[in-house]
């Protein structure tokens, strides 16, 4: 065998174990994981450092980084019983309306709770329709969550406060 001959193996060798060592898009993230459902399988990650944009006359990707996004399918969050609530306008600039849909014979409260879980307002449901003034919190997303006074949980209600035009 020639020394050119084992010069290009021994690159070729190097050249096999360097690219073992070495994986496809592989990255060094924060958090991530995986969710399945009947309706599929997500994967996600937070902390990718690279990406990369394609673009066309028609439109573009963006390859490595996860954009997210919620869909609502219900204000309703939790019920715990056959008493309902309904809450008017949804999503509301000013004033909000909380309605019962049959009347119980005991003493319920209601408490606006901020994305954070910091209770802005906590009082008596004291008639059908109760009006919550939303004029002092800025758009955001809010919860009402409603109980007894044995603190018995009802309902939780998701609000979208919007800025007025």
């Amino acid at each position: 065998m020639t020394q050119f001959n084992i010069i290009l193996n021994s690159l070729f060798t190097s050249f096999l174990l360097w690219s073992s060592l070495c994986h496809a898009q592989e990255s060094i993230n924060a958090l991530g994981g995986r969710d399945i459902g009947s309706g599929g399988s997500v994967s996600f990650s937070v902390g990718q450092l690279v990406f990369t944009t394609d673009s066309q006359s028609t439109g573009s990707i963006i390859q490595g980084i996860q954009r997210p996004f919620k869909i609502f399918a219900s204000d309703i969050i939790q019920s715990e019983s056959n008493v309902s609530f309904k809450a008017y306008p949804n999503p509301t600039t000013d004033n909000l309306y909380l309605e019962i849909n049959e009347c119980i014979n005991e003493k319920l409260i209601y408490k606006l709770i901020d994305i954070q879980g910091k209770i802005l307002l906590q009082n008596l449901i004291l008639l059908p329709i109760t009006q919550i003034n939303m004029n002092s919190f800025s758009a955001g997303t809010y919860l009402i969550q409603i109980y007894n006074s044995q603190n018995k949980h009802y309902q939780t209600i998701q609000i979208i406060k919007k800025e007025i035009q």
